[in-house]
């Protein structure tokens, strides 16, 4: 698995680069994601596979909305294997509660059979 560098969008945008050294997944520190998506079609399931051997998904994650206690958050999980005009995965939608100083997972929900549609010129 292949965490995106960044959470978020241009308006509300968090780096999960200082995540690197806490996790065992991989985190697209050099921003090739979105190289292999502004490449050509055809050619961004193998670009994935060159830029990052082994692996076969993505995951997208959105800025956490926190409120006192809990939190909400989206997780994405993308098969890059086939990897195209489309990127599909699924959507996990995670509520999240604060207990001391640990946050623990109290609801999840998935959508499965997501597609992000992607440039295809």
């Amino acid at each position: 698995m292949v965490l995106a560098r960044y959470a978020g969008d241009m308006s509300r945008r968090l780096d999960l680069a200082p995540l690197t050294a806490e996790t065992s997944v991989a985190v697209d520190l050099h921003a090739e994601l979105a190289e292999i998506d502004n490449g050509p079609p055809e050619r961004r399931s193998r670009a994935f596979a060159n830029a990052f051997p082994r692996k076969t998904t993505i995951l997208q994650v959105t800025v956490p909305n926190i409120h006192d206690t809990s939190a909400t958050l989206i997780a994405w999980i993308w098969d890059a294997r086939a990897w195209d005009c489309w990127l599909p995965g699924k959507a996990d939608h995670i509520t999240l509660s604060s207990e001391g100083e640990q946050w623990h997972v109290t609801s999840l929900s998935v959508e499965p059979n997501m597609s992000l549609v992607q440039d295809c010129e």
